[in-house]
């Protein structure tokens, strides 16, 4: 019998986790979802990959191949991907907070994460991403998964309302996001409800933890290097992705 094809995107958290080869096939998640389910495991996801590269990386593997399921673990905020021009197609350097050594990618990132690198606009362009993404991924009647690997400020921005003249909830981070102590309420009101239906419009039955804790909070415990989530969390992750998965069967 053929396996169903199978495809992961995402960043470290997908790609490897911080195991070593041995450890990744006995505690990975993508490694044991796929065994389970006698899938054949395709897994483009690549550490530090950002959520731009995520959403154009999936259309690309799904315009090329034909899939039977997707699962999407999306990344943090403000990751960034660059391109040299010069002697170069298509090889990438990660700008992350200026993590490459390369002087022209730490100059950018000191610019970039200075100056530009809004927190509005990163949380609206990720999800009109995830909108668009599981749009496409219906239309090709590809069944699919989303995950959030970070928090992303959903739970913020899925919690403050605006009632009897107060806000509730816990605006600490929206003050931060939204210059909150120089706007009126009315233009405060209307940004955050804007990104409130954005968040709605997304699919929530399709994903694994809209609501719930985020991938890089499951647990305490580490991967073999000391950095990312370890066996436990990858342990509740996978239990959490079979349960939702069941739901498709």
């Amino acid at each position: 019998m053929k396996k169903l094809e199978l495809l992961t995107v995402g960043c470290s958290f997908t790609a490897d986790c911080g195991f070593t080869d041995e450890n990744r096939k006995k505690y990975h998640w993508p490694e044991l979802f796929a065994k389970n389910f006698n899938y054949n495991l395709n897994n483009h996801a690549i550490g530090g990959m950002s959520n731009e590269e995520i959403f154009y990386r999936t259309i690309h593997a799904i315009t090329k191949n034909d899939y039977d399921l997707v699962i999407v673990m999306w990344s943090s905020l403000h990751r960034k991907w660059l391109y040299f021009n010069e002697n170069n197609v298509d090889d990438f350097v990660s700008a992350n907070f200026g993590s490459n050594n390369n002087f022209a990618v730490q100059e950018f990132a000191k610019v970039y994460y200075a100056y530009f690198s809004n927190h509005y606009i990163e949380i609206k362009k990720w999800l009109l991403s995830c909108i668009a993404l599981q749009e496409i991924l219906n239309s090709k009647k590809i069944k699919w998964r989303f995950a959030r690997g970070f928090n992303n400020h959903i739970d913020e921005f899925s919690n403050i309302n605006y009632k009897n003249n107060a806000w509730s909830g816990n605006t600490t981070p929206i003050k931060r996001i939204l210059d909150w102590e120089n706007r009126p309420d009315e233009y405060l009101h209307e940004k955050i409800l804007d990104i409130q239906y954005l968040i709605k419009r997304l699919q929530k039955d399709n994903w694994i933890n809209l609501y719930t804790s985020p991938f890089n909070q499951l647990s305490t415990d580490v991967a073999d290097d000391n950095q990312h989530p370890g066996p436990e969390a990858n342990k509740i992750f996978l239990q959490d992705l079979i349960d939702s998965f069941e739901k498709l069967q």
